[in-house]
This record gives C-alpha cells, structure tokens and sequence, in this order.
C-alpha cells in the first residue's frame, strides 16, 4: 500500500481534469483498492469500493444502470392472407453516476438506510403514492461540517426508490438512485465494510476555520484549512469549469510563503485596497 502524505510533506499537489468537487477523489495519485462488493438489484448494478488515497479513507458507491428498450418491426407479405412479422430488437445502454464519503459518515448513511429499510417494510404494497414523480414517501438528512447527503424515498409509475444526494464542495451534487427492494441488501453491505475497516476516518479534517473565495477572472481560487494525523495545513485549490487543481502547504511553511507573495507584490508594484484609494 502506498504510503499517506499529509501536512508533513512540502507540497502536495492535486488534480482532476473532469472536476467533480469530490475532495475524496482529488488525489488521483496515490490511490489504494482496499475492497470492492457488487450488488446486482433489478435492472442495476452497485459497486461499493473502499479506497485509501493521500487524503484518507473512503467508499465510493458506484450505480451502473443497464437500460434496455424494446423496438418492434411490423412487415406485411402481401397475398390473399396478410401475414405479420413482428421483430423485436433488443438495445441497451449503460449510465453511471456514483456518490463517495468517510468512514464515519458511512456509518452515519448506514444507519439511515437501516431507518429506510425499516419504514420501506411497514408501507403497505396496495397503497400507491398520489403525489407523482415528484412525491416524497420519506426524507432525511446528513450533515457533518461542510459535508451534506439527502436521502429521499420516493415513488413514481416504475416504483418506490431511494435517491442519496451528496452536495459537492464547489457547487452541484452526485447522486444515485436505489431501488426500494434494495436498501436493506446496500445496508448489509455497507455494514460489511465497515465492520472490516472500521468507521474511524483515516482522512483530513477541516478545522473552525471558515473556507475563503478569491474570484480571479474566470477562475475560482478556494482556501481551506485542514488538518489530519500529520499537522495542519493550507489547501489552496483553483478551479475552472470541470477542472480542478489543488496543493496543501504545511503550517510550517506558511509564513515562508506569505514573504515570497508580499515580495512577488512589491516587485510588480502591487497595491492594496487602501493604498489604491488614498491615491485616487
């Protein structure tokens, strides 16, 4: 298994060209499969991965969903008695869309499957939901510092399903959609992994500090301050449109760094706020 990095190296870069503002799968280097579990319910599959990147733990839960229309072929053969040839061809078509999170927040989404798995067997089969697609059966939320999941049980003309939203760091959400007879199966699986590697995240966390939002031209600069078992850092992260790049600085370095950024200013003539308005 590669070896973790954290705040005690110099610099740790990251990046992504397909940006999805998932801060557990920003190290792309690095990355270690520890297990991986299928689940197959109805016409979907579910990967349930535990991985170990530079930044920590983590599970993904992966949704393939195999679509499969019918087309039908109607030929007439022409004679004293019509005859119908009907052909049915089968295509498919595969989607994927997935969610991550820690260790402790998977025992947090365990223990709300077990609550949904629970109230999805006291609904009575006959009863139907009147509300539509957009009719909720049943929410619940989760919310650990900066990270939030949706879960909604809902019920449209195909069926009862769950949909976990998770609300990424920068903006939109990755989400899957379960189907209601297989959220006691996610459960169970869920647990399986935890029970084997354990609900203690082994990934940074962010500390009281509030985040802070630097707009330059058409890009985005972030500044987070994080910490995990190796000290606390800086996590200065670019982004622009679905591309994201990243590196952490240790607090060790930080007044280094603030020094070369106040001479890189006074070099180029840099001036602050209140230096422009006591010249204008």
């Amino acid at each position: 298994m590669a070896e973790r990095q954290g705040a005690g190296s110099d610099l740790q870069a990251e990046s992504t060209s397909e940006f999805s503002g998932n801060e557990y799968e920003g190290n792309a280097k690095g990355k270690d499969d520890l297990a991986s579990k299928t689940l197959h319910i109805q016409a979907k599959r579910f990967y349930l991965d535990v991985k170990q990147n530079r930044g920590g733990r983590f599970i993904k839960v992966a949704e393939r969903y195999r679509q499969e229309e019918t087309e039908k072929k109607t030929s007439w053969k022409s004679g004293s008695s019509s005859t119908v040839h009907t052909i049915d061809r089968v295509a498919s078509n595969g989607s994927r869309s997935q969610i991550t999170f820690g260790m402790t927040l998977g025992k947090d989404i365990r223990d709300q499957l077990d609550d949904f798995a629970d109230f999805y067997a006291s609904l009575d089969p006959g009863n139907r939901n009147e509300e539509g697609e957009s009719g909720n059966l049943k929410s619940g939320v989760i919310r650990k510092g900066e990270k939030w999941y949706y879960l909604d049980l809902k019920e449209n003309p195909r069926g009862k399903f769950l949909r976990i939203s998770q609300v990424l760091r920068y903006g939109g959400r990755n989400q899957i959609a379960l189907p209601a007879q297989g959220i006691a199966e996610m459960k169970d699986a869920l647990s399986d992994l935890l029970d084997e590697f354990g609900v203690e995240d082994v990934e940074t966390e962010q500390t009281s500090l509030d985040s802070q939002m630097l707009r330059a031209e058409s890009k985005r600069i972030y500044f987070d301050v994080g910490k995990n078992n190796r000290g606390t850092f800086l996590r200065i992260t670019e982004v622009r449109g679905r591309t994201r790049n990243a590196v952490r600085l240790p607090q060790s370095c930080l007044s280094k760094f603030k020094e070369i950024i106040s001479d890189y200013c006074d070099r180029l003539g840099v001036k602050d706020d209140e230096e422009k308005s006591a010249t204008e």
